[in-house]
């Protein structure tokens, strides 16, 4: 039997899976990604200590698989990064994508590029979370160390060449740093070079599916793999995911549910036009038929629910006997909710949108009349009217009816937040069989790597899953107006506040 695993280094969760050529999970294993939370906006997380939390999951699942593995993918967040010297040795530890500390660097690169000419060439909107910006601030911070550094490496990056020894990207990955154009899909010289950054810097690039080496001798033998195990790069852990799930084709689209939430739906062209630029979308490259994606994004998801288990729903957590338990008493206090249009409304923002990083998130409408579980229910269908909202742009943007949206992630298990989705979305939902969609990408592009399978195959592994419809008539059809009214307002308000902050 051949089995191919899958590595995802998520910003809540590190898993190690194993599939086998039908896509079926044989072996999984899941623990928190360890990092510091230094302050507000600002964290951090140890290159050695992740990569002994990889090799914890290796161990688990390679005692029950190992001498099947043909070969190995790694699906990673996006933009975190690291500084080595030239034998691969960390200098710093990765600064997670959503710390806000280069925050100032941003701005003054924003007084000599303009933001729509870094756009048409790398896809990305100048933003505090990309790697680039990292890069400058630790250049900033910690010059001794960055004049030792030659080797900047994604998360991806580092999980790759403690495996094999090489040094190697992928191409979703490289476009997370701002500084590749997704034109050439090579390292951008025009953008490294306005900031005095050598190329060298930087891995190879290859896109997702190709083979980078083999594991080490000595790490294979410990693991009980095969000789010559190959380890191919994968990708940003939602294009991976969106590779499981076969979303290749226009009118079907991504939500990745995670720390973050993602929309993505796959394109032909790069589509860097100005319409996108102004909508706030990112566009990057993609595998397979269709070789470019198009990504929106909502900042805060399961950081939303993390928030509200840590603070006002602890009691949860306190009563929980599993982890998950705390997420399901949460759920059934939800489900207990009348079904109102004039109740309460949350706006979850609170890590900033990609369009105004200043906006704050909210409760609208509170009276003293309102339930626990009517905040529980607002927080989840707010996250499903944000969504619906940047689905329409989508639609708009690229002239294609969204026909399907697939929903993956931790939310995705939850059979109330799928159906609150349907509702609050306006849209068929289709939660997959395999909710570990990242692994399960990571490790088809293993496959791919492998020569063992083909992206024309893909959708042979990607079953019918579970299917939520939306309730015609429903309140929710109301309330999304007044969500639309509210965001708006208080868009225009805290980008003002912020505006007056930094003059």
């Amino acid at each position: 039997m051949s089995v191919y695993l899958g590595i995802d280094v998520g910003t809540t969760n590190l898993k190690v899976a194993a599939f086998d050529a039908h896509g079926q999970l044989c072996a999984y294993h899941s623990e928190p990604t360890p990092r510091r939370e230094l302050g507000p906006g600002s964290a951090e997380m140890d290159p050695l200590l992740i990569w002994e939390q990889v090799l914890t999951g290796l161990r688990c699942v390679c005692a029950a698989v190992g001498k099947d593995v043909r070969s190995i993918g790694v699906s990673s967040m996006g933009e975190a990064g690291i500084l080595c010297d030239r034998d691969g040795k960390p200098l710093s530890d990765f600064m997670v994508w959503y710390d806000s500390r280069p925050q100032p660097i941003v701005e003054a690169f924003l007084k000599t590029h303009d933001a729509q000419e870094v756009f048409m060439q790398t896809g990305q909107i100048p933003a505090v979370k990309y790697g680039l910006m990292k890069l400058l601030w630790l250049r900033r911070e910690k010059p001794a160390l960055f004049r030792q550094a030659r080797h900047w490496l994604s998360v991806e990056d580092w999980i790759l060449f403690c495996l094999t020894g090489e040094y190697a990207t992928d191409e979703s990955i490289a476009s997370r740093t701002m500084a590749f154009d997704v034109r050439t899909r090579s390292w951008s010289s025009r953008i490294l070079s306005s900031v005095d950054m050598e190329p060298e810097l930087f891995s190879p690039v290859f896109p997702g599916g190709t083979p980078v080496g083999t594991v080490r001798g000595g790490l294979a033998q410990e693991l009980g793999l095969p000789s010559g195990t190959v380890v191919s790069t994968g990708g940003h852990d939602h294009a991976c995911a969106a590779v499981s799930i076969n979303i290749v084709s226009p009118g079907v689209m991504l939500d990745s549910m995670g720390t973050a939430e993602v929309l993505m739906t796959a394109a032909d062209a790069p589509l860097l036009e100005k319409k996108l630029f102004d909508g706030q979308y990112c566009v990057y490259p993609h595998c397979g038929p269709l070789p470019y994606r198009i990504v929106s994004s909502n900042q805060s998801c399961g950081a939303c629910i993390e928030w509200y288990l840590n603070t006002f729903g602890s009691h949860f957590r306190r009563s929980a006997a599993q982890p998950a338990d705390a997420y399901r008493a949460m759920t059934e206090l939800a489900a207990s909710a009348a079904d109102t249009e004039s109740g309460v409304l949350f706006l979850p923002f609170i890590r900033g949108a990609v369009e105004n990083p200043f906006l704050k998130g909210s409760f609208l409408g509170m009276d003293d009349s309102n339930t626990e579980a009517e905040y529980v229910r607002a927080i989840i269908d707010g996250l499903g009217y944000e969504i619906r909202h940047q689905m329409t742009g989508l639609e708009v943007l690229t002239g294609t009816p969204v026909q399907t949206v697939r929903v993956v992630g931790g939310p995705s298990k939850s059979p109330l937040i799928m159906q609150r989705k349907a509702v609050t979305q306006n849209c068929r939902i289709d939660v997959p069989q395999c909710t570990e969609a990242a692994c399960k990408g990571a490790a088809i592009l293993a496959a791919i790597a492998a020569g063992d399978l083909s992206f024309s195959q893909i959708a042979e592994l990607a079953p019918p899953g579970t299917r939520y419809d939306p309730q015609p008539g429903d309140p929710a059809q109301q309330t999304y107006r007044r969500y639309l009214s509210a965001r708006e307002v208080l868009n225009t308000w805290y980008r003002q506040k912020g505006a007056e902050q930094h003059v």
